[in-house]
């Protein structure tokens, strides 16, 4: 259970760092500067950042691809197919105690009701 639990933190900690990364990835729209030098190497420099965040991007989509495939689709599948069965055995070694234990103390409520209703 520890190795399932900490395999699905692992995961959704991936997924978090992933987007995170691709919301950085939001395009600015161009400010009209008037010719500055200062302005066109600006321009030059954003555009190599924009490849470079691009690339950077396509990276973390392969790796989420990857994390998906052969991290996440396993846990959910345990989950999926082994957390039922488990919580069924819970619930049939419990059953026997809850009715044990419950039902006199139900049939109780049940007199101390009816005594109080009868005038």
């Amino acid at each position: 259970m520890r190795k399932l639990i900490l395999r699905t933190a692992l995961v959704c900690g991936c997924l978090a760092a992933f987007a995170t990364g691709a919301s950085g990835q939001v395009k600015k729209a161009a400010v009209v500067d008037g010719g500055s030098l200062a302005a066109t190497v600006l321009k030059g420099t954003g555009k190599a950042a924009v490849i470079v965040v691009g690339s950077a991007g396509k990276a973390v989509w392969v790796t989420t691809k990857f994390t998906a495939k052969h991290v996440a689709w396993p846990v959910a599948k345990a989950v999926l197919l082994k957390a039922p069965e488990k919580m069924a055995v819970l619930g049939l070694k419990t059953a026997g105690f809850s009715l044990r234990n419950g039902i006199p103390a139900i049939t109780k409520v049940g007199l101390a009701y009816l005594k109080a209703k009868i005038p």
